[in-house]
């Protein structure tokens, strides 16, 4: 008997030795240790009797295990028998004999078995009987596919967000001649898509509306008492801008004139409130893009629709593959991690994703003339100044004369919401525009423009346009997530059973379980 990588070999008789025709009886013992095995629901016995490797058929196999008496308690009442071939699911005859020493199970063939077949049994035991278990574990190779899944998927799911994302970026770097004057018939919502801030599109449409006489700020409740200025103006933090857009609300959204601005004002802003996580609905986003195709911006499609309809079956792809190796048995933290990191991955494709299309010849004229703009905006005061002065087209402004410049920069504020510029543009009209106490000051509580405008425009980092249809999407796939592990989990998984079945339940196949091997000859 000699032993090579773990592998036990014991050899009969004597290469130098001949047998006569006969019959020959060879009794050969061992002893296995820790020999159970955790299944769903229980432990059990799960033994390969004489192996899949003999060359040699047998005429007949038979193996007996006998459980002592102070076990006999503990059986479930489960017991299977196999034969043929190693991986076969075919039967055999398995009999149970209880005496007053214990209980007896054997496995007999049924018939002769042919060369590499064997006997394989199972016994069930109920849970925790035996205090040491092994839990089976799934091959490698069989592992391999589901676990580069987890992260496969999601890293093919950013990458093509990415490109989407790459092909759909301005195709024009050249700097722009700067202006005063935005783009002619140019809706502040196309504007900000063509910018790539689609999220602040509805929040320039709002100052806007305020600003031709359509919408009203008005207080909700006391706001007095919820915030009062207190100093000069200045940032509001984010807590205080929480506070202000709680205090207030936009009255008359319904009465905006222009028909596609009322729709999407009344959807972006429910019942006049203003709500940073506030997610707009799927045709509210359609209507958005359908604006901006309809003006020749963007070509058609780009939305990431098909993206979206798959986001769900990908994530829920992670998620039962990251479920089912941690149930056959794998080294929990390499598991979970790996499917943490599939399960990021899906989430950045869905905010990387883009919601439009390409930007077309009219539409990189356009961002030319905005970035011009943004250029004028962007300026110190008294560069802005000299340059107005030295344009033939442009009004002509002098530091003391804030009417003029009220009138000629009162209008650009919406853009200064697109262009991230509201600070600076509230301090420079602000102190103008407070004395408009009908149009910008909130009933008694004393509130600034430049504070107002703040909170209105507060940077909204999870609630980008290009951002909703990936929060759409996990908030679909939470539902359908949750829906799926219920399935799974009713379907009898669980850390506990290990990778199948059992084998004293009808889910094992010869050739599995413990011992086996098989035989040459010299």
């Amino acid at each position: 008997m000699d032993t090579d990588s773990g592998v036990t070999s014991i050899r009969i008789g004597s290469i130098n030795t001949y047998l006569e025709p006969g019959r020959y009886a060879y009794r050969i013992s061992y002893t296995f240790t820790d020999v159970a095995l955790n299944t769903f629901g229980g432990q059990e016995i799960y033994q390969n009797a004489n192996g899949n490797q003999w060359g040699t058929g047998f005429d007949r196999v038979a193996a007996t295990l006998r459980v002592p008496a102070s076990l006999v308690d503990r059986l479930n009442g489960d017991a299977a028998c196999y034969q043929g071939p190693k991986g076969s699911r075919d039967r055999c005859t398995i009999s149970r004999t209880d005496g007053a020493d214990g209980t007896s199970f054997t496995a007999t063939s049924d018939g002769a078995l042919g060369a590499f077949e064997g006997v394989t049994f199972a016994v069930g035991f109920e849970p925790a009987t035996f205090e040491r278990a092994a839990t089976p574990r799934t091959p490698t190779l069989w592992r391999l596919p589901f676990l580069l899944a987890t992260s496969s998927v999601g890293l093919a799911a950013l990458a093509v967000a990415q490109v989407r994302r790459w092909l759909a970026r301005p195709r024009t770097d050249a700097e722009a001649a700067v202006r005063f004057a935005p783009p002619k018939d140019l809706p502040l919502m196309a504007a900000a898509d063509v910018w790539g801030v689609a999220e602040r599109g509805p929040t320039a449409e709002l100052i806007a509306a305020v600003l031709d006489g359509e919408v009203r700020f008005t207080t909700a409740g006391d706001f007095a008492d919820q915030y009062v200025q207190a100093g000069p103006p200045r940032r509001v933090t984010r807590g205080e801008a929480k506070r202000l857009r709680a205090g207030f609300v936009a009255e008359g959204l319904a009465e905006v004139k222009d028909d596609t601005t009322r729709k999407l004002l009344l959807d972006y802003f429910p019942a006049g409130r203003i709500d940073p996580s506030h997610v707009p609905h799927a045709l509210t986003e359609d209507r958005r893009r359908a604006l901006v195709e309809s003006l020749g911006l963007r070509r058609a499609g780009g939305s990431g629709r098909w993206f979206v309809k798959s986001y769900v079956l990908l994530l829920l792809l992670v998620a039962l593959s990251t479920v089912f190796l941690w149930a056959m048995g794998d080294h929990w933290w390499v598991v979970w991690v790996v499917g943490l990191v599939g399960l990021l991955l899906l989430v950045a494709a869905a905010f990387r994703m883009p919601t439009g299309g390409r930007l077309t010849e009219h539409g990189e004229e356009v961002l030319g003339e905005l970035r011009g703009l943004e250029r004028f905006m962007s300026m110190a005061e008294k560069d802005r100044i000299a340059w107005l002065q030295s344009t033939s087209s442009a009004p002509r402004l002098r530091d003391a004369d804030d009417r003029a410049r009220v009138k000629l920069y009162e209008p650009l504020l919406p853009y200064a919401v697109i262009f991230g510029l509201e600070d600076s543009w509230a301090d420079l009209v602000g102190a103008d525009l407070d004395g408009n106490r009908s149009r910008w000051m909130l009933g008694g509580a004393s509130v600034a423009f430049a504070q107002l405008l703040s909170s209105v425009s507060w940077p909204r980092p999870g609630t980008r346009a290009s951002f909703a249809p990936g929060r759409r999407t996990l908030r679909q796939a939470s539902t359908s997530f949750a829906t799926g592990l219920t399935k799974f989990s009713s379907g009898g998984s669980g850390r506990g059973g290990g990778s199948r079945r059992g084998g004293s339940r009808g889910g094992g196949r010869s050739g599995g379980g413990r011992g086996g091997g098989g035989g040459r000859s010299w």
